[in-house]
């Protein structure tokens, strides 16, 4: 009989699949500079480009993953704490802006750097001050131009779900884990299906009110994880968290509405989490590689898309618009090997001093 395993402190296969999924995000991006050289249809706001791997026009998706996980991962780590008074709202907020900030703050420099070059158009003072204070996603008309780091809008959804954390727990604290889960999931899809039938494509607008899309996701991570702590782990997580992957690379071929691959997202972080509870270390989702790429996986996502405008922009104002073309693909190889050292130097550089420089300001009573 299977008996009731609690998570350990650390989920490594969670933190292993980090990487993968900021790693959607990376091949999916390469879109924005396919554009120079394929021509692009628009249908529903997606470009669709001939020769591109069909699970691209889907990465959009791997943002939302990142939001179910945050909401799972916050619950696990600061839930118990936060409702027991071990850790306070000022160490709390405090973790997570060192979490999100200096990286962020890094590429607005970077920018910054390109704008006085002439290498980007000037943003306007508004959308500057937007992105220092990691409000430009919030409102319905986005701060997002190109010539600042575009995937930085997710980020600003994120700290609004990190703002909204405590209030998400107030309103689980003393509901059935069954009942919150079931109302999480029932906003999740009638948000889902509402925001596709207003803007057409769910991704067109994803930055514009991102509440809307950031927090019924972010609650159903934080519901899903309530429940599943006092519950068993399941049986052969592998085998299960192996056949949604296999699912999840089909369905990207389908018209499968996005809230049933929200779902799914939800079922691979169960699956993953519980490789943590029933042991399994020969699992690859354990080895310390992947879990060490899983913690570079912020790095990754916020430099990648200054290190295409750098590589893929000098390339195409050096070589013009017919070699580009062709070696593009030697480009895409040079700037992901590229992205993996940047995205190490920078964790061990900027990301760690940070955090720990934040660990010793802010009682560190839990890890992050």
């Amino acid at each position: 009989m299977t008996m009731m395993v609690p998570y350990p402190d650390d989920i490594r296969p969670l933190t292993s699949l980090r990487f993968f999924a900021a790693w959607v995000v990376v091949c999916y991006h390469l879109i924005y500079f396919i554009d120079v050289f394929y021509p692009a249809a628009v249908v529903k706001g997606i470009p669709m480009h001939p020769g591109i791997l069909p699970f691209l026009q889907k990465g959009y998706l791997a943002v939302d993953f990142f939001f179910i996980l945050s909401g799972f991962i916050l619950v696990h780590v600061y839930g118990a704490a936060l409702a027991a008074g071990r850790v306070g709202l000022r160490e709390f907020y405090g973790r997570r802006l060192a979490r999100l900030y200096p990286l962020h703050f890094l590429t607005l420099v970077f920018f910054g750097a390109l704008y006085v070059l002439r290498w980007v158009p000037a943003p306007s003072p508004d959308t500057w001050l937007a992105h220092l204070f990691m409000v430009q996603s919030w409102g319905p008309n986005p701060l997002w131009p190109r010539a600042l780091n575009g995937p930085s809008w997710s980020i600003s959804a994120e700290w609004l779900a990190y703002l909204c954390f405590p209030v998400v727990l107030a309103f689980m604290k003393g509901r059935r884990p069954r009942y919150n889960l079931v109302v999480a999931v029932i906003v999740m899809v009638i948000v889902s299906c509402a925001g596709r039938m207003i803007f057409g494509h769910y991704s067109s607008d994803q930055i514009t009110w991102c509440f809307f899309r950031v927090l019924p996701e972010f609650a159903f991570g934080a519901a899903l994880y309530q429940f599943c702590a006092v519950r068993v782990p399941l049986p052969e997580p592998g085998l299960i968290l192996a056949i949604l992957a296999v699912f999840l690379f089909g369905a990207v071929n389908t018209a499968l509405p996005d809230p049933i691959m929200l779902l799914v997202f939800g079922g691979v972080i169960v699956a993953a989490g519980d490789l943590s509870r029933v042991g399994g270390k020969d699992n690859f989702l354990q080895k310390q590689r992947w879990v060490y790429l899983g913690d570079i996986s912020y790095a990754v996502y916020m430099l990648h898309y200054p290190m295409m405008v750098i590589i893929f922009g000098g390339a195409l104002k050096i070589s013009g618009l017919e070699t580009f073309g062709t070696i593009f693909p030697l480009l895409a190889a040079l700037c992901s090997v590229a992205l993996i050292t940047l995205s190490a130097l920078a964790h061990q550089c900027v990301e760690k001093p940070f955090r720990r420089w934040a660990g010793r300001r802010l009682m560190p009573e839990r890890p992050q």
